[in-house]
């Protein structure tokens, strides 16, 4: 819809939480930051403490608010008050249920196998892309889009300078597939960003790469734990 008033358009891609979250080693660190509030701020023994000491320096104050006792147009909420108490058990029911939900989803990111391809390895230079299929199965590469413009992923966005669509390419289990500049059509930044994506959606990313210019013959490739290393 925006893009009928707003040509120029583009959905947006937070370029900070991409750059961690598709580094494995960034990735590790912000989820040992994150369960080290869990542990240390968000347990109950500490945050319930904190939730009854703040209710009790504001109710006396609350009690004494006209504008408690309103509702969202100023109509009259003689509930106002009620609602208000209302709010420490919930805060302390929800810290507990999003502490849980938090660390079920750290478990799942470092637990779910994968299942598509991932860039596995990049030289700007010579102009290639080699992809991986981590999965147990055979996968084609069809329709799948590379691009070196993060937020041109899908046909309607895309710009044939920037980007192109795979041909068919079945790869077995842990195999490899390299596609060249002549294949792919366009040339790729020598400092820039490269994504992959299932080409029908703008959220569809399947992985990314931020990287910088390197020497003439540098190739960025997945290492151990499938890290990014120069080569």
């Amino acid at each position: 819809l925006k893009r009928n008033t707003r040509p120029d358009f583009l959905p947006t891609f937070s370029n900070l939480n991409t750059r961690i979250l598709y580094n494995p080693e960034l990735r590790e660190r912000l989820f040992a930051v994150v369960e080290k509030s869990l542990t240390e701020l968000f347990d109950p023994a500490v945050i319930e403490p904190r939730l009854d000491a703040m209710h009790q320096l504001i109710a006396p104050h609350m009690e004494a608010d006209p504008y408690l006792r309103l509702n969202d147009v100023g109509q009259p909420d003689p509930d106002g008050l009620a609602k208000f108490h209302e709010g420490l058990p919930f805060l302390k029911a929800y810290a507990q249920q999003r502490t849980a939900f938090v660390r079920r989803e750290l478990e799942r990111f470092r637990t779910t196998p994968a299942t598509s391809f991932r860039l596995n390895a990049v030289n700007p230079s010579e102009g290639w892309v080699e992809l991986h299929n981590p999965t147990a199965q055979t996968l084609s590469t069809e329709g799948l889009v590379l691009s070196a413009d993060l937020r041109r992923t899908i046909p309607a966005l895309r710009q044939p300078g920037t980007s192109t669509v795979l041909p068919e390419r079945r790869i077995p289990p842990q195999g490899t597939v390299r596609f060249t500049r002549e294949e792919l059509g366009f040339t790729l930044p020598l400092d820039g960003e490269l994504g992959l994506f299932d080409g029908v959606s703008v959220v569809g990313v399947k992985d990314v790469l931020f990287y910088t210019a390197l020497p003439s013959d540098g190739t960025y490739v997945r290492g151990e734990g499938a890290r990014w290393e120069i080569r």
